[in-house]
């Protein structure tokens, strides 16, 4: 992906927010940069699908979406074990569930709505299909080091 001004502004706010409600894992994302989090992050959704269809989604779950760049970031740095895919899998699920109460106060029905779309997103991450993506993550920075 382009490192583009805007782009690198958008990142830095995914990033911002990330701190600002304490998102498991912020920290640790921000030391690698804006560029580098520009490269890891390709919005909600597996990489496998279209960006037109990955773009539409993130706009619709937009309120997760510091949360799945911590994820991104988890994917692209994966050791390709099953032990670390459960720990970014579960930090997911709380990130989410953290955005969802930072979204709405408790007496928003729509927090509810969004802590259980949280879950739904947590199956699909945690799924024999994250954990396939999660092993050609791991490939890719294998291939990645190997060949810079």
């Amino acid at each position: 992906m382009a490192c583009d001004e805007h782009r690198l502004a958008y990142i830095a706010a995914l990033i911002e927010t990330a701190l600002a409600v304490g998102l498991d894992g912020a920290d640790w994302a921000n030391r690698y940069g804006l560029a580098w989090l520009s490269d890891a992050y390709n919005g909600i959704g597996p990489e496998r699908w279209p960006p037109d269809l990955r773009a539409k989604v993130t706009n619709w779950l937009h309120i997760f979406e510091p949360a799945s760049l911590i994820h991104d970031a988890d994917a692209t740095t994966s050791d390709g074990t099953r032990k670390s895919f459960d720990a970014a899998s579960a930090r997911f699920l709380v990130n989410c569930l953290k955005m969802a109460n930072f979204w709405y106060p408790w007496y928003n029905w729509k927090r509810y709505r969004a802590r259980a779309v949280a879950h739904v997103l947590y199956e699909c991450v945690s799924s024999d299909a994250g954990w396939r993506a999660w092993q050609q993550a791991h490939e890719k920075r294998l291939k990645n080091e190997r060949n810079p």
